[in-house]
């Protein structure tokens, strides 16, 4: 006699999330790439495809040692996006001290929409 498959028993093969790394992802990759996992056991447990383990991992690791470090591979992805000036509201912000410390010059540019606002201040000192 042939067993009946019941269906509810039905393997469902799920989408994995194809936007950027979080931090607290890359602190996971970061703790299960230490204890020698698979890539594709770490792509499973923070559902991202097993390629983005493995260029993850490849394009971020600290110079000295070799190691990943969650830190500095977020720090990394976050300067690309900036480095774009792709995003509106990525600000670059400068403080020119003037001869003798007199005065200064205060710029704010906004690198998406080149937008670049300027004022002369009379003291770097802060009013409360």
């Amino acid at each position: 006699m042939r067993r009946k498959k019941s269906s509810y028993f039905q393997v469902v093969k799920l989408k994995k999330n194809r936007s950027h790394l979080t931090l607290s992802q890359r602190y996971e990759i970061s703790i299960l790439n230490e204890q020698n996992l698979l890539k594709s056991v770490i792509a499973e447990r923070i559902w991202k495809n097993t390629s983005t383990i493995y260029r993850e991992l490849r394009r971020k690791p600290e110079g000295r040692s070799g190691l990943y470090k969650a830190e500095l591979a977020q720090r990394k992805c976050e300067s690309r996006h900036i480095e774009k000036k792709e995003r509106f509201g990525d600000l670059e912000i400068d403080l020119v001290i003037g001869a003798n410390h007199k005065g200064a010059l205060l710029t704010i540019n906004d690198s998406a929409t080149g937008v670049l606002k300027m004022k002369y201040i009379e003291s770097k000192e802060s009013k409360v």
